[in-house]
């Protein structure tokens, strides 16, 4: 006697095969794919706004923090494109010239707004290959942006010394 399949195992095939052909036969529905977009701006060494706060003693120490508004700069037309507005809480020092930090900071563009958060040491942004900290958000055109922010200290444009920023982002 061979293999008899049940009422109930058929009607289930049958709507298998009907939920896969229906599901086959709609349009697909695709998202549009993530944007990616690079932002480059500059930041002068001369800064408009800084007011470092030290919390304890006459060194720099733990909780010590500091805030700055910063002009941003098209490095190409060195016409002011936005500002930054950041924040640096002071962790632990290393050695004499280094410490570790809390970064904060949102640069403000025409467009919208770049949010970035980090950690790590004050070295990082001396490094040749300059500091990543990672973007957490955005408002506007970079709303839920995600990606990195890179900055290169000492490089010399628009005849001022100072850093560029750049913005890798990953846009929805």
């Amino acid at each position: 006697m061979g293999f008899q399949m049940g009422r109930s195992v058929r009607v289930a095939t049958a709507l298998s095969v009907l939920f896969l052909l229906v599901l086959g036969a709609r349009p697909a529905v695709s998202q549009p794919p993530n944007q990616r977009t690079t932002i480059t701006v500059f930041d002068p060494n001369a800064t408009p706004y800084e007011k470092e706060v030290n919390e304890g003693s006459k060194k720099f120490g733990a909780g010590d923090w500091g805030v700055s508004l910063e002009n941003l700069l098209d490095p190409e037309s060195c016409e002011k494109v936005g500002q930054a507005i950041l924040k640096f809480t002071f962790v632990k020092p290393v050695g004499k010239n280094d410490g570790f930090h809390i970064t904060d900071g949102t640069a403000v563009l025409p467009d919208g707004k770049i949010a970035v958060y980090s950690g790590g040491k004050f070295s990082e942004f001396g490094a040749e290959d300059g500091a990543d900290l990672p973007v957490i958000g955005g408002t506007g055109a970079y709303q839920d942006a995600t990606g990195t922010m890179t900055v290169l200290e000492d490089q010399e444009l628009c005849d001022r010394k100072g850093a560029t920023l750049t913005f890798s982002l990953l846009l929805d």
